[in-house]
């Protein structure tokens, strides 16, 4: 039985994600690293949640927008009055698509007709990155649950997809190795060798963009599901894969503090968070990198009780929420 409140939980999830993308910051990189990925999920993730704060729910061109104006050649940002638009700009793959989804996953974990109704008005070519949001919103919305029962996790997500797509086939690799009870090596080798669905590039999708590429979300979920009690070795075996460990250890982190609470964090690691820190917005590699304060902890926490309130229904707009990041 989940002994944690959910408003803990809020703070459990938020907190968490942030940490674990700091923390995979600072580890050694993978070899392969994405071609153009420069986002800085630590202040990105924050600032999407203010946004979901400031309109009260989900205004796509700003929420997108924002993903946009974070990429060091910011792309021109097609502006649409869909409920969302073709092609989330600035994103290199889907396990990416799921991070930045990630506070629509969380606000919309118990209204999965919305997110799916997003995936919907979205062009087909496209509509399976979608797809990544959905996971993350039902995994949390689970998670949430009184008596989550995560040995059935990865089938109920499986039930939402479709039978063949490359998420699928990841998901499905993922619940084959925890129920072989297989080693954290075995799991980076078969999920990251594994050949991809053969994929041909649309018009409205970057070139590269590969949304097919889901092996950090499946790295994410394995690494949470093998060490669902403890937080820190979740997400320490997440670095340990040393696959884009900024993304995989961000999805293991929203996931375990989801299921633990905030207090499950150790607290070495949320001092970390007590006073600004300077990161580097984009690859260290890159001359004249720019830096900017990150939010503190208390700042992250001020921004998940937000979220939490618009989505229980207590939100006062009356009193602003004033965080020192922007």
């Amino acid at each position: 039985m989940n002994q944690y409140s959910l408003s803990s939980q809020f703070q459990g999830a938020f907190l968490g994600t942030v940490l674990g993308y700091r923390l995979g910051q600072i580890k050694p990189r993978s070899e392969n690293l994405s071609p153009g990925c420069s986002l800085n999920w630590g202040e990105l993730i924050p600032q999407l949640a203010q946004s979901l704060i400031k309109y009260q729910g989900f205004n796509p061109i700003d929420y997108w927008a924002l993903v946009a104006n974070q990429r060091e050649e910011p792309r021109k940002l097609e502006i649409s009055q869909k409920p969302s638009i073709p092609c989330p700009q600035g994103l290199n793959s889907g396990s990416e698509v799921a991070i930045v989804g990630f506070p629509l996953a969380l606000f919309f974990h118990d209204n999965l007709i919305y997110l799916k109704q997003l995936r919907s008005n979205s062009p087909e070519q496209v509509a399976s990155i979608w797809d990544g949001v959905l996971v993350m919103a039902t995994a949390i919305a689970e998670i949430l649950t009184q008596n989550p029962e995560l040995d059935q996790l990865i089938p109920n997500l499986l039930k939402l997809l479709p039978t063949e797509s490359a998420l699928t086939a990841k998901l499905e690799q993922v619940q084959t190795l925890l129920q072989q009870k297989a080693s954290l090596e075995t799991a980076v080798h078969q999920l990251t060798q594994t050949s991809k669905l053969s994929y041909s590039p649309q018009a409205t999708v970057p070139n590269h963009f590969d949304p097919e590429n889901w092996t950090a979300l499946a790295l994410g979920f394995y690494c949470f599901l093998s060490t669902p009690e403890d937080y820190s070795l979740t997400v320490l075996r997440s670095l340990q894969t040393r696959y884009h460990p900024e993304i995989t250890a961000a999805i293991s982190g929203a996931l375990s503090g989801a299921y633990q609470g905030y207090i499950a964090i150790p607290v070495k690691w949320r001092l970390e968070f007590q006073y600004p820190s300077i990161w580097p917005l984009t690859h260290p590699e890159i001359e004249n990198n720019p830096v900017k304060p990150n939010p503190t902890q208390g700042e992250l926490l001020q921004l998940s009780q937000g979220l939490f309130a618009l989505w229980s229904g207590v939100y006062r707009p009356l009193q602003p929420m004033v965080i020192g990041f922007s």
